[in-house]
């Protein structure tokens, strides 16, 4: 039961860092509460495996210990950041085409480029925050 509560510790403390930051610079492209639920959407698709293939070892049993698993958490963010941007970039895509993104008609679809630099922001600012946290 410790692994469930460090994960929804993790979770919420990540979701204060990036969904903030989701809604705030998804505006661009989706009125605010589109932008809040896309923002916890794709964290709750890609926090809880990361939790799992990070809590459970597997991963840095790939590549063994010390510095071994700083490699494994920069690959682990970047597939985290890339699937995120991606989702990100398909749904807003998807919601402007159909005139459903909830801030009218006239949106133009976003570019990859801009969404991936949100998400890496926000990806950013959570694991930096998580670094200080872990360190203190």
């Amino acid at each position: 039961m410790t692994d469930v509560r460090e994960w929804a510790v993790a979770f919420v403390f990540t979701c204060v860092i990036e969904v903030p930051i989701y809604t705030l610079l998804l505006r661009r492209w989706c009125r605010w509460p589109v932008g809040l639920l896309l923002a916890i959407g794709v964290n709750l698709l890609t926090h809880p495996l990361l939790w799992i293939l990070l809590a459970g070892g597997w991963l840095v049993d790939l590549v063994g210990s010390g510095t071994g698993w700083l490699a494994v958490m920069i690959g682990a963010e970047i597939a985290v950041w890339l699937v995120e941007a991606s989702v990100l970039n398909w749904v807003l895509r998807r919601l402007a085409r159909s005139g459903t993104d909830g801030a009218g008609s006239g949106r133009r679809p976003p570019v990859f480029a801009d969404v991936a630099l949100i998400a890496a922001l926000a990806n950013l600012c959570s694991l930096a925050a998580g670094f200080v946290l872990w360190l203190f």
